[in-house]
């Protein structure tokens, strides 16, 4: 049933309303023409030893669109230019722009920063699911590329990892699709679209859309195509998507490895005597485990799937944890009926269990590996000083480090899916992760998504992406609903989901905690969290200490507050890095109304531990030593 719901609309949607191209207003129940199905974000290899080594970039059947894109930006909708995406346009006179990038970083537009306000109440006097009009610049992007020789009967596979916030797609004058949701990747179907030797795309970028109405975080207001784009080449019968549950046994010493794969066939006739196997390889490189090659049952033609299963116990293996997050490399191998390699997939996994269960005395405790943890975390946007949304590989690590260093072992994904190697850094370097979907509507949570039928189909789609693309990452312990965005019924749509696909993992949602697994709160006191006596759900502080200006004075009490009570499992700094963007060359940063925003909320934007360029703020020390792994005591003296 994975995500049969969601892709029906879909593809019902694709079918009556393609190409009309006003998809991104005033229509909620449309937020994707021609998706495909969400999937783990993994790339195919030729070879074990490739796989091993997990570098998409060196596989043949991947190819990176980024690089410089010609662009043109226009200030509202009514001014989108009508024929740039034809196959034979020539863009003369349009800019030229680095992709992935914030277009407001690359000269053109300007940032706004609004906590709850909506970002375009200066100009559209507007309510939900209306789009503004006045001003919603819209950019359109165009580059040319070369198809690979090499992939003549494969199939071709475009992915967009993020856009902000809507956009449409041609591919050589053919429209492609469709798709909302800023901040996990979506996927076309391009085999039918491109040719032989040398291609182009056109992507048109709405900076706001019906879908931003569930976008109302409080961050820097930004806009484009702001992470990675490629391309890439799958054969017709092909893994399509995995699934790793790499759990422990009720000792908590063997491993318990349950594998679902599920493998699509896109010839025009049914396929049959495909096999998969699984490899199991330490990070020495040695196999440690081999399964026994499982026979495919016949898929049938077109599009048909199917899904193969495996569960074994490994004999004690290193286990994942915060404090020694020790990784496995899982390489899945498809094989057709002459036994040749069609398909190798990878994925770094770590053996680890994530529960909710009672302690001796009666306590509902949260435990990883069967120890009952507290969360010392932050909150963190996606934000850099001279790039805005755009995470490098050496940024993003360089913040896992600073967590490290400073005793931060969890970090919640604020307020949205991150980039896809975060989550992989997160795995190596050991941190505990909420993964938070796309939803927050601060400024509208009186109405939605609330229990509307209308906002459904795009929240469930929220929550879809992001499981499925992240399922296999240890790092993550809970999953979130997203934040501040009312309550209602929706919510249980959305929890019920991801119990049905994942019970490896509780959910959190503290705006309705009839929908959650896990009670949280928001700048609740220390009294409240030392006080708190439910014993059937724990308590976190989702967000707790705003760290802004001289801040921080009162964690002592808060950890104490922690420690002292067994219902509570930890919480979160808001937030981790002060949001601004650097103004000119300077040292300095620009925050709310210095970019000629109005309306604005200032500087409230600045609340990290560390600067935009991270350079460390006195009160970070103070969360080193609060948040310190081992707590000395002076017991019984005179």
């Amino acid at each position: 049933m994975k995500g049969k719901v969601i892709c029906a609309v879909l593809v019902l949607l694709s079918l009556s309303l393609a190409q009309q191209f006003n998809e991104w207003n005033g229509s909620p129940t449309i937020f994707g023409i021609n998706v495909l199905k969400p999937h783990v974000a993994t790339i195919p290899f030729s070879t074990v030893e490739e796989a091993k080594k997990q570098n998409k970039k060196s596989s043949q059947w991947y190819k990176s669109l980024a690089g410089n894109w010609k662009f043109k930006l226009v200030d509202k909708p009514s001014q989108v230019h009508k024929i740039f995406f034809e196959d034979n346009f020539i863009a003369n006179d349009f800019d030229e722009i680095i992709v992935p990038s914030s277009w407001q970083l690359q000269g053109f537009d300007r940032p706004i920063y609004t906590n709850v306000i909506y970002p375009w109440a200066g100009t559209d006097f507007i309510d939900p699911p209306a789009a503004p009009t006045n001003f919603n610049p819209v950019g359109h992007y165009r580059r040319d590329f070369e198809l690979p020789s090499n992939w003549d009967n494969k199939r071709i596979r475009l992915h967009f990892e993020g856009v902000e916030s809507a956009y449409y797609v041609w591919v050589n004058g053919k429209f492609v699709g469709y798709s909302e949701n800023s901040f996990t990747g979506h996927e076309f179907e391009i085999t039918d679209k491109v040719r032989a030797g040398k291609n182009n795309i056109a992507v048109q970028v709405y900076r706001w859309c019906d879908g931003s109405w569930m976008e109302d975080q409080d961050f820097i207001r930004l806009s484009g195509i702001y992470r990675d784009v490629y391309i890439y080449a799958t054969p017709k019968v092909h893994i399509q998507d995995f699934k790793i549950d790499a759990l422990l046994t009720s000792n908590y010493l063997d491993g318990d490895l349950n594998v679902s794969v599920w493998i699509d066939n896109h010839l025009n006739v049914s396929s049959e005597g495909n096999t998969i196997e699984i490899q199991l390889y330490d990070s020495t490189g040695l196999n440690i485990f081999q399964s026994e090659v499982k026979s495919i049952p016949t898929i049938g033609e077109n599009g048909k799937e199917q899904k193969v299963q495996f569960r074994n116990v490994i004999s004690k293996p290193n286990i994942w944890s915060a404090e020694k997050p020790y990784l496995y490399t899982a390489v899945l191998i498809l094989k057709n009926q002459s036994k040749e390699i069609t398909q190798i997939e990878s994925v770094k996994i770590g053996f680890r269990k994530v529960e909710l269960k009672k302690d001796r005395n009666g306590i509902t405790r949260f435990y990883i590996n069967n120890k009952a943890v507290k969360l010392r975390g932050v909150n963190r946007h996606e934000i850099d000083p001279d790039l805005g949304r755009v995470m490098t590989q050496d940024r993003m690590e360089e913040d896992v480090i600073l967590m490290k260093k400073f005793n931060i072992n969890a970090l919640r994904m604020s307020h949205y899916p991150n980039d896809p190697r975060m989550y992989e850094i997160c795995d190596r370097y050991g941190i505990y992760v909420i993964d938070e979907a796309n939803l927050e509507s601060h400024g509208a949570l009186d109405k939605l998504p609330k229990s509307s039928d209308e906002w459904r189909p795009a929240s469930l789609e929220r929550v879809s992406s992001m499981l499925q693309r992240d399922k296999n990452h240890p790092s993550i312990v809970l999953w979130s609903l997203g934040n501040e965005a009312g309550n209602g019924n929706v919510f249980t749509s959305m929890r019920d989901y991801i119990h049905a696909e994942d019970s490896t993992r509780p959910v959190h949602y503290e705006g309705d905690w009839s929908n959650a697994d896990v009670n949280s709160w928001m700048y609740y006191g220390p009294d409240a969290v030392r006080f708190y006596n439910d014993n059937n759900k724990p308590i976190m502080l989702c967000e707790f200490e705003h760290a802004m200006g001289n801040s921080v004075g009162e964690l002592k009490e808060y950890v104490d507050a922690f420690y002292s009570n067994p219902r509570s499992f930890g919480g979160f700094i808001w937030d981790f890095i002060d949001q601004g963007l650097r103004r000119g060359n300077t040292q300095y940063f620009n925050f709310g109304g210095l970019w000629g925003d109005r309306p604005n909320d200032g500087n409230f934007c600045a609340n990290g531990l560390i600067f935009p360029d991270r350079k460390l703020q006195p009160e970070i020390w103070e969360v080193k030593h609060q948040y310190r792994n081992i707590i000395v005591k002076a017991l019984d003296l005179p």
